[in-house]
Protein backbone atom coordinates (compact mmCIF):
# COMPACT_ATOMS: atom_id res chain seq x y z
CA UNK A 1 0.00 0.00 0.00
CA UNK A 2 1.28 3.17 -1.28
CA UNK A 3 0.31 6.61 1.26
CA UNK A 4 0.37 9.58 0.13
CA UNK A 5 -0.25 13.07 1.99
CA UNK A 6 -1.31 16.32 0.21
CA UNK A 7 -0.63 18.94 3.11
CA UNK A 8 -0.92 21.99 2.85
CA UNK A 9 -3.26 25.64 3.09
CA UNK A 10 -6.90 23.71 1.95
CA UNK A 11 -5.08 21.33 -1.19
CA UNK A 12 -6.94 18.51 0.03
CA UNK A 13 -7.17 15.92 3.15
CA UNK A 14 -4.76 13.42 3.79
CA UNK A 15 -5.30 10.83 0.71
CA UNK A 16 -4.21 6.73 1.26
CA UNK A 17 -3.85 5.16 -2.69
CA UNK A 18 -3.40 1.51 -2.51
CA UNK A 19 -1.89 0.30 -5.82
CA UNK A 20 -2.40 -3.19 -7.45
CA UNK A 21 0.65 -5.45 -7.33
CA UNK A 22 2.58 -6.08 -10.63
CA UNK A 23 1.83 -8.93 -12.65
CA UNK A 24 4.49 -11.29 -13.52
CA UNK A 25 4.72 -10.09 -17.48
CA UNK A 26 4.44 -6.22 -16.21
CA UNK A 27 7.74 -7.15 -14.02
CA UNK A 28 9.37 -9.09 -17.49
CA UNK A 29 8.50 -5.86 -19.62
CA UNK A 30 10.13 -3.65 -16.78
CA UNK A 31 13.41 -5.80 -16.61
CA UNK A 32 13.06 -5.72 -20.30
CA UNK A 33 13.10 -1.72 -20.92
CA UNK A 34 15.58 -1.45 -17.57
CA UNK A 35 17.92 -3.83 -20.02
CA UNK A 36 17.17 -1.42 -22.72
CA UNK A 37 17.80 1.83 -20.90
CA UNK A 38 21.06 0.27 -20.17
CA UNK A 39 22.17 -0.46 -23.80
CA UNK A 40 21.04 2.46 -24.87
CA UNK A 41 23.46 3.99 -22.37
CA UNK A 42 26.12 2.21 -23.20
CA UNK A 43 25.92 3.07 -26.36
CA UNK A 44 25.67 6.61 -26.31
CA UNK A 45 28.51 6.05 -24.53
CA UNK A 46 30.87 4.82 -26.81
CA UNK A 47 29.75 7.14 -29.65
CA UNK A 48 30.46 10.10 -27.10
CA UNK A 49 33.88 8.56 -26.92
CA UNK A 50 34.37 8.22 -30.39
CA UNK A 51 33.28 11.83 -31.45
CA UNK A 52 36.06 13.07 -28.45
CA UNK A 53 38.38 10.23 -30.47
CA UNK A 54 37.50 11.77 -34.01
CA UNK A 55 37.79 15.13 -33.04
CA UNK A 56 41.02 15.09 -31.10
CA UNK A 57 42.30 14.01 -34.35
CA UNK A 58 41.37 16.69 -36.30
CA UNK A 59 42.60 18.72 -34.01
CA UNK A 60 46.17 17.24 -34.44
CA UNK A 61 46.06 16.32 -37.93
CA UNK A 62 45.12 20.32 -38.25
CA UNK A 63 47.82 21.58 -35.96
CA UNK A 64 50.50 19.31 -37.52
CA UNK A 65 49.98 19.21 -41.72
CA UNK A 66 48.54 23.44 -41.31
CA UNK A 67 45.73 22.79 -43.51
CA UNK A 68 41.92 23.22 -42.39
CA UNK A 69 39.73 20.26 -42.45
CA UNK A 70 37.43 21.33 -41.11
CA UNK A 71 34.75 22.96 -43.02
CA UNK A 72 33.92 26.70 -41.55
CA UNK A 73 30.10 27.34 -40.37
CA UNK A 74 28.05 30.43 -40.83
CA UNK A 75 26.34 32.18 -43.84
CA UNK A 76 28.79 32.02 -47.32
CA UNK A 77 29.30 35.03 -49.18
Amino acid sequence: MLCCRFGGKGIAPDIALTLPLMTEKEKQKIGALRLQLKTAGKLLEDAQMKNIALETMIDIAEEQLKIPIRKKSGPKQ
